[in-house]
């Protein structure tokens, strides 16, 4: 008896001290907030690449085995039909032997499909043929045309084994007004149909920036279009991050979700596979998502998780032409993040007395996944962890990423020193994943 009045005088103590610095995370349990509903990553411009690995289904496995990635995206792409009525389906060929290998991993993965863009932004090229549109938003562009090179490729992919589940008809390109895509949705349905071919989910804008992706969708909703959407998306390549609210705001007035199509990992840039000096990547990676998730967002794409071809090029897992894929840093991290999110509520987390702290949390019935970020040099130690409205079950585990602890992290475990209150270690830029276990008894 005396010897736990020692521990609980102790516990009183150090919670006092920690209370004067006023530092402390506080995860309230009960304040669940929207449900992530997507989870995957991103193959768009990578696809062909993988069969040039030497151990490509290896690397499908790491991927969507591995990782609970439940969606993958792919891309259609001009070369399909340069020149109207010469088709060239066998340019997906490696493209359909890695969507095999994919679904081999994961029988229930779906695929997500969107326009290569890349050629508008290499020397003004067109991203469509010439057949199709000449480029300029206010001039000539045929509906009914790029409905039916719409069909064949879902008619292709789905005649393969591989059905298309999602397709965005703008990407990146305002070529691609509200307007067109409405009657190019419409008739790409009809051609489903008369085909025999499943309609797939349509998900627009898939826009370069989110000022474009908030226009495209307010003006849905002003043109009663709605009905057509399954869902929005947006990426976030012109740094706007505060932009998020605005962008989850417009999609939830639509009674839509709102999703990043292509999200960031962190892996390091041009390295050549070698790991970063620093954690800059990682941290801004993770710290979006945070904000991402604060603002509402719903779910993700990772961006090319695999090396496409360009040697400089570090992505999460790094190969050259013949050459066995490796995994990084940034793998191990994405491993834990797609492991510990989908179909989970995010839970905002409270951080206080520390500036330069980006957190998220993800809820099921049984866990909490809690990521810190730290982009600070500081290291902050004995940080008191608050979780209020459950219960702790068995040991509670901290992974700590950053340039002194091995690719895969360091794992540790953390005491009680009350019920459910914790402390923990943050060293100066890292990145920190909880796991902690729910029971529903005290």
């Amino acid at each position: 008896m005396n010897r736990i009045k020692i521990i609980s005088f102790f516990s009183i103590c150090f919670l006092l001290s920690q209370a004067v610095l006023g530092q402390s995370i506080t995860l309230n349990y009960s304040n669940k907030k929207q449900v992530i509903n997507l989870m995957g990553a991103d193959m768009e411009r990578s696809s062909s690449f993988l069969q040039s690995a030497s151990n490509a289904q290896e690397i499908a496995d790491w991927c969507f085995k591995d990782i609970e990635f439940g969606t993958c995206r792919v891309a259609y792409d001009k070369k399909q039909e340069l020149e109207e009525g010469v088709k060239n389906f066998s340019f997906y060929t490696n493209t359909i032997a890695s969507m095999k290998m994919i679904q081999k991993a994961n029988p229930a993965v779906k695929f997500y499909a969107t326009m290569k863009s890349d050629y508008n932004g290499y020397n003004k090229q067109n991203n469509l043929p010439d057949w199709i549109c000449d480029y300029a938003p206010t001039t000539w562009f045929n509906v009914e045309k790029y409905a039916l090179f719409l069909a064949d490729y879902l008619q292709l992919m789905h005649n393969n084994g591989v059905g298309i589940s999602y397709i965005a008809m703008a990407k990146e390109w305002s070529v691609l007004t509200v307007e067109r895509c409405k009657q190019v949705i419409d008739l790409l349905n009809a051609e489903c149909d008369t085909r025999s071919v499943p309609r797939p989910f349509y998900v627009d804008p898939a826009s370069w920036g989110l000022s474009q992706g908030v226009s495209f969708v307010n003006s849905v909703g002003s043109k009663g279009y709605t009905d057509r959407y399954y869902a929005f998306s947006s990426h976030n390549l012109n740094n706007q991050t505060h932009l998020w609210d605005d962008f989850v705001d417009a999609c939830h007035a639509l009674n839509r979700s709102a999703w990043n199509d292509e999200s960031g990992s962190g892996p390091g840039g041009r390295t050549y596979g070698a790991e970063p000096e620093t954690l800059e990547s990682l941290l801004g990676a993770y710290s979006e998502k945070a904000d991402m998730y604060s603002a509402g967002l719903e779910g993700e794409l990772i961006f090319e998780i695999f090396s496409r071809g360009v040697s400089s090029e570090t992505r999460t897992i790094y190969f050259t032409n013949g050459s066995k894929g490796k995994r990084m840093r940034s793998y191990y991290i994405m491993k834990q993040f797609g492991n510990n999110t989908y179909q989970r509520s995010y839970v905002p987390p409270t951080v206080s007395g520390m500036s330069g702290i980006k957190t998220m949390a993800f809820a099921s019935e049984k866990e909490i996944a809690l990521w810190v970020i730290n982009n600070n040099e500081d290291n902050y130690t004995s940080i008191p962890l608050n979780i209020s409205n459950t219960y702790i079950g068995g040991v509670l585990y901290q992974y700590i990423y950053n340039t002194s602890t091995s690719i895969k992290g360091e794992a540790s475990t953390l005491t009680a020193i009350a019920p459910n209150q914790y402390t923990f270690d943050l060293p100066g830029k890292s990145i920190s994943f909880f796991k902690i276990h729910l029971t529903e008894e005290r």
